[in-house]
């Protein structure tokens, strides 16, 4: 919702009107940033993280600290 507010937000200034063609570049360029980086975020690092646990499930102690058996 963050992200989403502040592309909205930066919309008019991205379109930037007579005299405001330094600032219209800086939020194109947050704009793409965001566009880009919440995707990644909510999706592609979570894969990648799952993947990456996924690998060490056959192994003994996935922890830090070794497993004790249940008693």
């Amino acid at each position: 919702m963050t992200a989403s507010a502040m592309i909205v937000g930066m919309i008019p200034m991205a379109i930037g009107a007579a005299g405001e063609e330094q600032n219209a570049a800086l939020a194109r360029a947050v704009i793409g940033g965001l566009l880009f980086a919440t995707p990644t975020t909510l999706l592609i690092v979570p894969y990648l993280f799952a993947m990456l646990r996924s690998r060490n499930d056959g192994k003994a102690a996935n922890g830090v600290f070794e497993e004790l058996p249940n008693v």
